[in-house]
């Protein structure tokens, strides 16, 4: 288990790639990183429309909602246990 202090989850989050996210699958991730997105910091600091219009739908305003600095906690809950740890 990794226990992080609620006042460095967005720090954390912000270094992790887009793939840690639950709602960020191949093809929304090769979108994100042709536009030069490669980490949940850079996704959060793009604003809300752009992600939309980049992901379109769905996927966009679920994108859009993972902001760590907005909501680091429900952000946190969302990051997907995978090997880049």
């Amino acid at each position: 288990m990794l226990a992080i202090q609620p006042d460095q989850i967005a720090t954390w989050l912000a270094g992790l790639p887009i793939e840690a996210l639950h709602s960020i699958g191949p093809r929304q991730a090769q979108v994100l990183r042709e536009y030069g997105v490669h980490s949940v910091g850079l996704l959060a600091a793009l604003p809300p429309d752009t992600v939309q219009r980049l992901l379109g739908g769905m996927a966009g305003r679920t994108a859009a909602g993972h902001s760590p600095t907005a909501s680091s906690n429900r952000a946190a809950a969302r990051v997907r246990h995978t090997s880049w740890r």
